[in-house]
């Protein structure tokens, strides 16, 4: 038991360590994106202008994970079970046979009384 629970352990432990060196990758690649850009834009134009851009392409980037991350789907529910096809002229003899029923039940049991 307790075996299992250690490999869970050392399974989460392993792909957050993962996960957190691949973030931390990406954030570097961006860095370099963002400087390689810089020149580049430098080149074709003034810094102001590749300032600009590059301030530009960041914020929109972040409003859009903003609103990604903002936007709540709402919980799964599980889905009803279908209603029961049932023949309305079945429905209303079934009905009819019922209340037959129960009034010939009725009269039995007054009929006993007396």
């Amino acid at each position: 038991m307790f075996s299992q629970i250690e490999a869970k352990i050392e399974a989460v432990t392993r792909r957050s360590l993962l996960t957190l060196l691949a973030a931390i990758s990406l954030l570097i690649g961006l860095a370099f994106l963002t400087v390689a850009a810089w020149i580049a834009l430098a080149d074709l134009a003034s810094t102001l202008v590749a300032a600009l851009v590059i301030a530009g392409v960041w914020v929109i980037g972040g409003a859009i994970m903003l609103l990604l991350a903002g936007r709540d789907k709402p919980p799964a529910q599980p889905a009803a079970p279908p209603a029961p096809s049932i023949d309305p002229a079945l429905a209303l003899i079934s009905a009819f046979l019922t209340g037959f029923t129960s009034g010939a039940t009725r009269n039995n049991d007054r009929d006993r009384e007396h």
